[in-house]
């Protein structure tokens, strides 16, 4: 089967879509598929990658995003997929892309759109007070399923913007268990290695808006002026990064950039004592969950996905304040860190990718002529009988 990704908003320094991308497409290869990727970048490429082979067409900068890109030419992409003649389309998109579902079903080609954000947060997030972002909305959320044989999302968080339609499936998404696992510390520099006697926090993401980094900032700097011996370690890029390293003058922060080797972003994870989850509209979280895989608590901000995968036995989900995350950290400290250290493992452990490929793969088989369709909605409990999210 083959199976062709298309997706927005990914470049080679960006985080969660592009995670998915790549282990999504890892695990379809391993289960002897063939698997082909649409990206946007500035000129055009083909590149083998583990994950598949990748396709970049030019595409138009989107403006204050730190370097993201749309395709906008509906053209190069039909032409593309025309020439690749894929047996199922996986669309990482809701914006420019939609159209996609359309020339799927004109060539009897089944669609997936795997839906990576909730839209009436990012436009409230986004709009200038957030003005009519609810009602706009509830018109391509009502309208997105209608476009594609089916809908994926990652959370019960997410789907809840889809309570109307028939064809959403929850999918959990997954973690590297073997690259984010705890011991990691031991392969930093030693520069970076941990000292025993300062509290150290972690923050990894992409240093956006939607993202509310500022409120890990925040929190470091009222526990520092505390006299908590603490010190914070930022891992990522963005367009906030210059106000944030304007914001941590004469604070304990260390600017590690974009990391792009996966067993550094571990070791970085691995050596904290608390990892800070600060986006409160989040659909699910990748950042957290590989802390967790290394052993390390999560104080959260509440709204988003981050509420069903961060449980009381391994970290604390707390309003997205400054103070309320500042207080989370104190909580954290104050609990015994080997049993929360044991309690995170377990919990990383109930997501490997392996199963969120497995659901993936069902989805498209029941889609297509190779199994009949199902007689009732696919859920998140009929894909897997794994406990979490969804």
């Amino acid at each position: 089967m083959r199976i062709v990704q298309i997706a927005n908003l990914v470049t080679p320094t960006s985080g969660g879509i592009r995670t998915v991308l790549d282990r999504l497409g890892r695990g379809y290869l391993a289960a002897g598929h063939d698997v082909h990727r649409i990206v946007p970048g500035p000129a055009p490429a083909v590149a083998v990658e583990r994950s598949g082979v990748v396709h970049t067409l030019p595409g138009v900068p989107l403006p204050f995003s730190g370097g993201y890109r749309l395709l906008v030419d509906p053209l190069p992409v039909a032409r593309l997929l025309t020439d690749l003649a894929p047996d199922r389309l996986e669309v990482s998109d809701r914006f420019t892309l939609t159209w996609v579902g359309s020339w799927g079903r004109s060539h009897d080609v089944p669609s997936t759109v795997v839906v990576h954000e909730r839209l009436v947060e990012t436009l409230r997030t986004w709009l200038p007070g957030g003005m009519g972002s609810g009602f706009l909305a509830a018109l391509a959320d009502r309208r997105l399923p209608l476009q594609f044989d089916r809908l994926v999302v990652p959370s019960t968080y997410a789907a809840r913007s889809f309570d109307h339609a028939d064809n959403v499936a929850v999918v959990p998404l997954g973690v590297d268990l073997a690259t984010f696992r705890p011991g990691r510390a031991g392969d930093l520099p030693a520069g970076l290695c941990p000292d025993p006697a300062r509290v150290r926090l972690a923050m990894v993401g992409r240093l956006s808006r939607e993202k509310r980094p500022l409120l890990g900032m925040g929190a470091l700097a009222r526990l520092h002026a505390a006299g908590v011996p603490v010190e914070l370690h930022v891992v990522g890029d963005g367009p906030l990064r210059r106000r944030l390293e304007r914001a941590a003058t004469d604070l304990p922060v260390t600017f590690h950039g974009f990391v792009d080797d996966r067993r550094r972003v571990a070791a970085l994870l691995g050596s904290a004592d608390v990892a800070l989850a600060t986006c409160p509209i989040e659909t699910y979280g990748l950042a957290a969950l590989e802390a967790l895989a290394c052993g390390v608590p999560v104080v959260a901000a509440r709204g988003g996905a981050l509420d069903e995968l961060v449980t009381p036995d391994v970290g604390v989900v707390v309003e997205a304040e400054v103070e309320a995350m500042a207080a989370g950290v104190r909580r954290i400290l104050e609990r015994d860190r080997g049993q929360l250290r044991v309690a995170a493992r377990t919990r990383a452990e109930s997501f490997p990718w392996r199963r969120t490929v497995d659901d993936m793969l069902r989805l498209h088989r029941v889609e297509g002529s190779e199994a009949p369709k199902p007689t009732a909605p696919v859920t998140a409990t009929s894909l897997s009988d794994a406990t979490g999210p969804g």
